[in-house]
């Protein structure tokens, strides 16, 4: 019985935050709730909105054992201005062949430069597929992207709608470039969720 009520309790209020999406409302019109029935203890709050990313100057010390008082500042560049997690970068398959396509892509399309390119592997690693600074890495920009995902990434594409690249930026005066995640959308996105590619 009590799985049953608790189950219950949960259902309902979600159902109730579904009413405000399907009939939209203001953001602040939704709630986060917490239930303890054990307790007894309800607690509904305001959720936050995201946290936007901007263009900012970071400082960092390299060496704070031996040099605690030397400090670096490095700019990054938060592109688009303003962004959140829920936003992500759509790259359509149709409008890439090779791996020196989808880099030309964000270069033409976004005005920014690739500077790595990486995916996790389903065995958890993060092979390299592109580093503008290893020339071993070069010889992959003229295959198509989808045979490097498959072969160097190890990334089984039969299955999939979309992949999740990392991938590293920096503009024309090599200032690091921060960006949603990469979302590289396969058979033109017709069961990628919630977002379709950009025509």
């Amino acid at each position: 019985p009590a799985i049953a009520t608790t189950t219950a309790l949960a259902t309902g209020l979600v159902c109730l935050e579904l009413y405000k999406l399907v009939a939209p409302r203001p953001f602040h019109a939704f709630r986060n709730s917490f239930a303890n029935l054990a307790l007894p203890l309800f607690a509904i709050s305001e959720p936050l909105p995201p946290a936007k990313h901007k263009r900012r100057v970071e400082k960092r010390v390299p060496d704070p054992i031996n040099h605690p008082d030397y400090e670096e500042e490095e700019e990054i560049i938060a592109f688009p201005e303003g962004y959140t997690v829920w936003d992500k970068l759509i790259v359509p398959a149709s409008a890439v062949g090779t791996l020196a396509d989808f880099l030309a892509y964000f270069d033409t399309v976004h005005h920014i430069i690739v500077s790595a390119v990486s995916v996790t592997a389903p065995d958890g690693k993060a092979p390299l597929l592109y580093n503008e600074l290893l020339k071993s890495t070069h010889k992959n920009l003229p295959l198509p992207m989808t045979k490097v995902l498959e072969e160097v990434g190890k990334i089984p594409l039969a299955a999939r709608n979309y992949v999740n690249i990392a991938v590293s930026f920096h503009d024309s005066d090599d200032i690091s470039v921060e960006t949603p995640d990469v979302i590289f959308v396969l058979n033109n996105g017709a069961n990628y969720p919630f977002l379709r590619p950009k025509s």
